[in-house]
């Protein structure tokens, strides 16, 4: 039987990489992949560029497409889906999209307009960058993310209308385009959101944010060595990525029990930072980062209320054995316990939706792990090399297990993969053997 399993995750790390690149099928000149009901938007072929503007003058995308006597529900255009088409001139979307994926309009420099439909609630990294085209650019009360660089080097792009529903926004999300050009040095604005500091700071710089913002974008501070305090109005609930990174006299910053969601690095190099005793650094009630060297054998208890675990906040940390996490914690980060290669017990709770990139990568004592029926998602690597990692039973709430989530484990010789599972990507079970 230990055979048969470890056979079949074989099979299955080896057979995946030919089912998941290439399109599913192909209606009325439109690729899509397809995920239980759903389908996505894709580019034609094995990878993104295999093919030349495969897609050119004006498409409409159906919001529902039938195959072989099933329906799709066409809910998100994928990454790099019209990658470099630079002979599409105009796109229609669907009201049943949700999702527009990174790079999926990049280099598309013959795209003149684009209308955002209002069921879009986030916009990929890269989306529309290089798209010299556009000019303006109307995004709807729908969307909540705008990811790094969506629209970095528009440099047409004059108007953007940026609603106040958008709480987080990537780094150069807007850099190179007529409507930065055209904003005043000092603090720059994207609706409710804090998004840049433009021109040079003057030393001994204090800014308070006004009131009602709800976000500071990725590296909107990153490297203003001249600012010594900021003061936080609890409106902002997310602080991004490198927020404040190598704000290098930054001593003073006030973090309000509103904030639920801190970006990784985002005080580093910080005198605020460095200022924080040895130990776990929490930032308003998120669990920020580990500083110093942790001692042997360490067990932790997050205290109530803690609504997040940062990015890499455990990064390295080899002497941590056991975590125990409370029900108000709605997310973890990123490789938040990347390389904690003697944690042997971990709670996942309820209220965790998605175990994310990394998050578990190399904890190689890890022996069993139990994912609640609140996760709906595994990510990338989530606990490749996790090495002592027995056997797992994924939930029936699991829909998508993502690249090389397992890749690694190879004491695997359980898996229980229930039929609510219908996307497996990339070498997800690889060296499973």
């Amino acid at each position: 039987m230990k055979h048969l399993i470890k056979t079949t995750i074989l099979m299955l790390a080896i057979l995946l990489p030919a089912i998941v690149h290439a399109h599913d099928f192909e209606v009325n000149g439109i690729y899509y992949n397809i995920n239980g009901n759903e389908a996505t938007v894709t580019y034609k072929g094995i990878d993104f560029d295999s093919y030349s503007n495969e897609y050119s003058g004006s498409v409409t995308i159906p919001a529902t497409i039938t195959y072989r006597g099933t329906t799709y529900s066409v809910t998100a255009i994928g990454t790099y889906a019209f990658f470099s088409c630079d002979s599409l001139t105009n796109i229609d979307i669907p009201n049943s999209v949700t999702n527009i994926g990174g790079g999926a309009f990049q280099n598309c420099y013959g795209l003149t307009n684009i209308n955002i439909p209002n069921s879009v609630t986030s916009i990929g990294d890269g989306a529309f960058s290089d798209c010299y085209g556009l000019t303006n650019i109307n995004i709807p009360n729908s969307v909540t993310n705008i990811g790094e660089g969506a629209f970095y080097y528009c440099y047409n792009l004059t108007y953007i209308n940026i609603p106040n529903s958008v709480t987080a926004i990537g780094k150069n999300a807007f850099s190179i385009t007529d409507w930065e050009r055209n904003q005043p040095d000092g603090l720059v604005y994207a609706g409710l959101v804090a998004y840049e500091y433009k021109g040079t700071m003057p030393d001994g710089t204090s800014i308070t944010l006004k009131e009602g913002t709800i976000g500071i974008a990725d590296g909107a501070f990153e490297n203003c060595h001249g600012l010594t305090t900021i003061n936080i109005p609890n409106s902002v609930t997310n602080i991004g990525k490198n927020a404040f990174y190598s704000c290098s006299n930054l001593a003073n910053i006030n973090i309000s029990n509103s904030v639920t969601a801190i970006g990784a690095n985002a005080f580093y190099g910080t005198v605020w930072y460095s200022n924080q005793p040895d130990g776990l650094v929490y930032a308003g009630l998120v669990a920020y980062k580990y500083k110093g060297t942790m001692p042997e054998g360490t067990s932790i208890t997050l205290k109530e209320g803690t609504t997040e675990i940062t990015s890499k906040a455990f990064y390295g940390c080899s002497s941590l054995t056991s975590i125990n996490i409370p029900n108000s914690v709605t997310n973890i980060g990123d490789g938040a316990f990347w390389y904690c290669n003697s944690l042997t017990n971990i709670n996942i709770p309820n209220s965790i939706t998605n175990i994310s990139e990394h998050t578990f990568t190399f904890c190689s004592s890890l022996t069993n792990i139990n994912i609640p029926n609140s996760v709906t998602s595994i990510s990338d690597y989530a606990f490749s090399g996790c090495s002592s990692l027995t056997s797992i039973n994924i939930p029936n709430s699991v829909t998508s297990i993502s690249n090389y989530a397992f890749s690694g484990c190879s004491s695997l010789t359980s898996i229980n993969i229930p039929n609510s599972v219908t996307s497996i990507s990339n070498y997800a079970f690889a060296q499973c053997i």
